[in-house]
């Protein structure tokens, strides 16, 4: 018996770390369990309150389940409980099993089968014969692993426990998925599927879900598979099941429908609730998700990066499927970069792992349990037969005389019974050859209709060629085109001030520079003339290609204007510009041709005191400013005329003039930050980008440059960029 210390030991490590395993899903009647075990004696009662609270955590926290099993097998010992003892080990064999600590499983349910079998228990053996079978599924041991799942369900269809059944079609189920043989998988899933919704077990109805999803996906039913991974993920919410396995499959069914953005939505979840619990399975599969999603992208260095996390985890694991996966994902993707040598690497591994998983002896030896189960079972049923017969034979040995009569009766009931069915087939003979006759006519006008639909599918067969050709084409352009954008990209950086020349001019300062596609209609440009230090801002109408033309031109008319004509005043440069532009797109002879740009023109002078003259002008765009020893966020507004076009004709740039102390910040960009959009379609707006340069303003200007593109990633998280974005940020 326990002692009234251990008892006091036993609830303060309860109230003691308990809190530390509580997760989503636990509910009201774990919360009751932990009642009734405060208020418990030692005895069997505790012990079932300990192994209820066991099986409660399964697939949630293995360090929860450890911490009450063990305390069950203390109890059980002290107690000479032997099937208690059992349950307490087979329960931590499935904490180690979901760690993937599978040789410490083993050991623990094999203790807990010799407990099971000296006591003869044989709900028991045949629960630790399902989790044996589970240990092997995961180490690739099919053949063996079926073994077990047959053992443990034989025992169960003679003791008619439905609980267990239910978990031992779904686990035959996974074996044959593995296997390749789909719709041998579906068949045990719905056995499955009809005994745990007979029994309320909505855990196993959410596996059984999972299970058909991911079968349907393999036969490429993607719809279907959709269907029911997301019935699998929804039930599993309601009973706050919190596990990264129900998102990657919907992800993954995503995927394969071609809906790329929601695919990364679900199989990031997956991996955040996987890291969270420490899920290794979990995070391989997500990766692996990923690794697929990336690849259909031909983002073939993402797709590298993130299957190679994947398999250095599924190697420690011995995750021979997920190994074999893994390495084609990497073998296809260095194929793609002409990374030969690693491919051939990948694919040797790809092709070892794959024939460990799938060769004819292991089909064959599956082939045999099966028959072998089906012959045994048809044997014990074959000799229950024989009893009752010989059983039969002797209770009718007395009745004999009675027998003979009815036997006699009998011949005479199936002679008229002969001499019916002797008339009924002769008529249906008679309807049968006029039956016939009206077949053969049919025959001919299916035969006619055959060959009209060869003769459509020779033309669809044309078409589906013609199709393909255009595809090739198509994808050939696609390729160039984006190699000519690439180049394009390099000149155009080229065009813009080098760090080192950005250095010389302001020491301290930060570029933000994030075009929408390879190239940007956004660009910025300094200069320093005499002791004038000039600096341009500019947002070109447009993005991509068109808006990077304009930034060429916009570029090019500056260091005409600047350099050639040698004007330096920010209005008049603005004016001058503003001609220039009209007349090269010709917009004074076709207003609709109304590309130009928005921009910021600074010029500073330093002064004999030390402090700096600034000179703006800005063309809808503002300049922020923070003055050195404060934390407010000043505003010089632009004014409301755009550079290009034929709109606000009438109105003229102005220059503003203030004087600046040293240790100024200055801060000028275009509108793509505050135009970008959430997920929720709200955009990230004036008020929030003043808010994070205010809080900026006090970092080193490095520190300020990460915390403007954090909050740019953090608000695009579920969506894409909308916009370029540009913002420089200058001390002087």
């Amino acid at each position: 018996m326990c002692t009234n210390s251990g008892y006091v030991w036993t609830v303060f490590y309860i109230c003691l770390f308990l809190p530390l395993y509580k997760l989503k899903a636990q509910n009201s009647q774990i919360d009751s369990l932990k009642t009734l075990l405060l208020a418990s004696k030692p005895d069997t009662h505790r012990l079932h309150l300990l192994n209820e609270l066991s099986k409660a955590y399964f697939k949630i926290s293995s360090d929860t389940i450890r911490f009450f099993a063990l305390r069950e097998k203390q109890l059980a010992q002290n107690l000479k409980q032997i099937y208690w003892q059992a349950s307490a080990e087979n329960n931590l064999g499935i904490s180690c099993f979901f760690e993937a600590s599978y040789t410490r499983a083993l050991q623990h349910y094999r203790r807990a089968l010799q407990l099971y079998q000296s006591i003869r228990s044989e709900r028991g053996i045949s629960s630790v014969y399902n989790n044996l079978g589970n240990i092997e599924r995961a180490l690739g041991n099919y053949p063996k692993a079926l073994d077990y799942y047959q053992r443990g369900l034989a025992i169960q269809e003679k003791i008619q426990d439905l609980g267990l059944l239910g978990v031992s079609y779904n686990n035959i189920g996974i074996i044959f998925k593995r296997q390749g043989e789909y719709n041998k998988a579906i068949t045990y899933y719905l056995k499955s599927l009809q005994i745990r919704k007979k029994l309320q077990d909505y855990k196993g109805v959410v596996s059984c879900y999972t299970n058909l999803g991911v079968v349907y996906n393999k036969l490429k039913q993607y719809t279907k598979g959709l269907f029911y991974c997301k019935k699998s993920l929804h039930l599993a919410q309601r009973l706050k099941l919190n596990r990264a396995l129900y998102y990657n499959n919907v992800g993954y069914a995503f995927f394969k429908l071609n809906q790329s953005d929601s695919a990364l939505m679900y199989i990031q979840q997956g991996y955040a609730i996987a890291e969270k619990n420490q899920d290794k399975l979990g995070k391989i599969r997500a990766y692996l998700h990923l690794a697929w999603v990336y690849y259909a992208q031909k983002a073939y260095e993402k797709t590298i990066f993130v299957a190679k996390q994947a398999l250095t985890i599924a190697q420690q694991l011995n995750r021979r499927d997920e190994i074999s996966q893994l390495s084609h994902v990497l073998f296809q993707s260095h194929q793609q970069l002409a990374h030969y040598q690693l491919a051939l690497k990948y694919h040797l591994l790809h092709t070892q792992s794959k024939d460990s998983l799938i060769n004819d002896s292991k089909t064959k030896e599956i082939t045999r349990l099966e028959l072998s189960y089906v012959f045994d079972k048809k044997q014990a049923f074959l000799k229950m037969q024989q009893q009752v017969k010989e059983q039969k034979i002797r209770m009718d040995s007395e009745k004999k005389l009675v027998q003979e009569r009815w036997y006699l009766f009998s011949a005479l009931a199936g002679l008229f019974v002969l001499a019916i069915i002797s008339t009924f087939v002769f008529r249906s003979r008679q309807i049968q050859k006029h039956l016939n006759s009206q077949l053969v006519k049919q025959k001919d006008k299916l035969v006619m209709l055959n060959e009209e639909l060869l003769q459509t599918q020779d033309e669809i067969t044309a078409q589906h060629n013609h199709i393909e050709q255009q595809h090739k084409a198509l994808v050939e352009y696609k390729y160039n085109t984006e190699g000519s954008v690439r180049a394009a990209r390099n000149i155009q950086l080229a065009l813009l001030p080098f760090e080192k020349d950005l250095t010389k001019v302001f020491k301290k300062h930060f570029v933000v520079y994030r075009p929408k596609n390879i190239v940007s209609g956004d660009f910025y440009w300094i200069k320093t003339i005499n002791e004038q230090r000039l600096i341009v801002v500019a947002d070109c109408v447009g993005h991509g290609i068109p808006g990077a033309f304009m930034s060429l031109i916009g570029i090019n008319l500056l260091d005409k204007i600047i350099f050639q004509e040698g004007l330096t005043d920010p209005a008049g440069v603005f004016e001058r510009l503003h001609q220039e532009i009209n007349q090269v797109l010709q917009q004074y002879i076709d207003a609709k041709w109304s590309m130009g740009m928005d921009a910021v023109l600074c010029s500073l002078v330093e002064q004999n005191d030390g402090n700096t003259r600034l000179v703006f002008s800005g063309a809808k765009n503002p300049l922020y400013y923070v003055l050195p020893g404060t934390t407010a966020l000043e505003v010089i507004q632009g004014d409301r005329k755009s550079i290009g076009g034929t709109r606000g004709a009438n109105k003229s740039f102005i220059n503003k003039e203030m004087v600046f102390p040293p240790g100024t910040l200055l801060y000028a960009g275009s509108d793509g930050l505050q135009d970008q959009n959430n997920i929720a379609r709200q955009t990230f707006g004036t008020r929030r980008l003043q808010a994070v340069l205010k809080s900026c303003a006090s970092l080193p200007f490095a520190q300020q440059k990460q915390r403007i593109e954090h909050c740019i990633d953090e608000y695009m998280q579920g969506t894409t960029q909308r916009d370029d974005i540009l913002w420089v940020g200058i001390e002087l």
